[in-house]
């Protein structure tokens, strides 16, 4: 059996970025990130299958983050 999905959750809202990992954690495997340059140091450490981003963010909002 392969291993789980890895999806990274990047949100500056603590609760929005926990209440979807918590839906997502069984079927799947999540890392979270508060901010967009906490996602682009854990994506220089891991591979994600998926980032799901919050566009608006202070510092880097969720496009700059998916163009880098």
């Amino acid at each position: 059996m392969s291993a789980k999905p890895v999806i990274l959750i990047v949100d500056d809202e603590k609760n929005t970025r926990e209440g979807l990992a918590r839906a997502l954690r069984g079927e799947y495997a999540v890392a979270e990130a508060e901010n967009g340059l906490r996602a682009l140091e854990w994506l220089d450490a891991h591979s994600a299958d998926v980032v799901l981003t919050d566009l608006r963010m202070p510092g880097m909002d969720g496009m700059a983050l998916l163009s880098r």
